[in-house]
């Protein structure tokens, strides 16, 4: 990008151009929500009072006290005799007026930090005020190190101390802590007998229900991490997330539908060997599905800094990238965030999160990690709750339905 500086008096040999002659010249992209080449402008005023003669007629300079917002942000710098006077309009729909406020005083500590020591470098200055280094954490202070176990150690621990406790309810099924870690065991097993190596990928042709769940508990405890295809994504997508996290194993959900076609013959010729698929719980144990397998759990050790899954970004700027997590945060944030808000067995949790984000982990796991009950709506229903907040936030009330 090329920086413009445009000067209202400009020095012996500079050539004055308007701002106007500038646009026309670059011509550059127009997007209606912002203005062209610049959005942020330090306005100068460096002159002094002076009185205009004119005869018989006294002057008064007057200050408007309606100042309009012509860009997402206006510094205005008003220099006089004795004193500086700052004034700030913003955009009051990109910004509210606590996060404008503590700007000005990030700048005002940046230039009390310049008078105080004017030869420190420019990395040295800290835009961390006072008031902000109450809330914000030191980042030259040493990490809480200490291991809570990976996230299935929690689970197992509720599943000897309260079996028929309810783990999850979904639509039409209900599992207890003592069904979940029994048929994750088995499926953990079967990965492993399958060829799947602790640390390999496994992927997983997602469906929001209790199927899921079963399936990214197994795959931990096999020692394994996943990665999430979305079907609601396009296919070409999903082949290049396949193509690059190369996993060893392929899960489906029964509920996620069929794959298409294309995207077959790349499982087909990516994974060859380890393929299943998942229905819900009444249709497993109707089948006996894994029964062939251990339900005793496999024990595979692994520490803070083993993968635990693979998520891809959004591809905003071209490819999709895949991002590496490891199992350490996840059971450091979980501790915390149970500690943090009290959660306990009686609690009810919701799985909300899309599929491809983050947070679908805190769902998932906050619950399992506290021994109380992870409820999974139908997407529908996702749908509706979101529309009812978003209204009633409003101010408004309606009904309505879902096709």
């Amino acid at each position: 990008m090329t920086d413009y500086v445009i000067v209202d008096q400009c020095p012996a040999g500079i050539e004055e151009t308007e701002f106007e002659k500038i646009l026309a010249e670059v011509n550059p992209a127009r997007d209606f929500s912002r203005t062209p080449i610049f959005q942020v402008l330090l306005n100068m005023h460096s002159f002094d009072d002076q009185n205009l003669p004119l005869p018989e007629l006294s002057v008064t300079r007057v200050h408007s006290t309606e100042i309009n917002s012509l860009y997402d942000m206006t510094l205005y710098f008003v220099e006089s005799t004795d004193e500086a006077q700052l004034s700030l309009v913003y955009n009051a729909d990109l910004f509210t007026a606590g996060r404008m406020t503590e700007f000005m005083w990030q700048f005002q500590s940046i230039l009390e930090q310049m008078i105080s020591d004017p030869d420190r470098p420019l990395e040295a200055f800290t835009l961390v005020t006072p008031s902000a280094r109450l809330y914000l954490p030191d980042p030259q202070q040493p990490l809480d190190a200490k291991w809570e176990g990976p996230v299935w150690s929690r689970l197992e621990h509720h599943a000897h101390q309260q079996g028929e406790a309810i783990a999850m309810v979904s639509p039409g099924e209900t599992w207890t802590y003592q069904e979940l870690g029994f048929r994750s065991n088995q499926l953990a097993n079967f990965l492993l007998e399958n060829s799947v190596q602790p640390g390999d990928v496994v992927a997983i042709y997602a469906h929001r229900s209790a199927s899921l769940v079963w399936a990214l508990v197994g795959i931990f405890k096999a020692g394994a991490a996943f990665v999430l295809l979305d079907p609601a994504y396009p296919t070409q997508r999903l082949i290049d997330i396949l193509q690059s996290a190369k996993p060893k194993a392929w899960l489906q959900i029964e509920a996620a539908g069929e794959l298409a076609e294309e995207l077959t013959d790349n499982v087909e010729a990516q994974v060859a060997n380890c393929h299943l698929v998942l229905p819900g719980l009444a249709s497993a144990v109707e089948l006996g599905l894994l029964a062939d397998y251990s339900d005793k759990d496999p024990e595979i050790v692994v520490g803070p800094d083993d993968l635990a899954y693979v998520a891809f970004t959004s591809g905003t700027t071209g490819e999709p990238k895949g991002i590496v997590g490891t199992h350490g945060p996840l059971s450091h944030f979980l501790n915390w965030h149970i500690e943090k808000f009290s959660f306990n067995e009686s609690d009810r949790f919701s799985m909300l999160s899309g599929l491809s984000h983050d947070p679908l982990l805190r769902d998932i796991f906050a619950p399992l990690w506290a021994g109380a009950t992870l409820c999974i709506p139908e997407p529908g229903e996702i749908f509706m709750l979101y529309v009812n907040i978003q209204v009633n936030n409003a101010g408004f009330s309606v009904t309505g339905t879902t096709q």
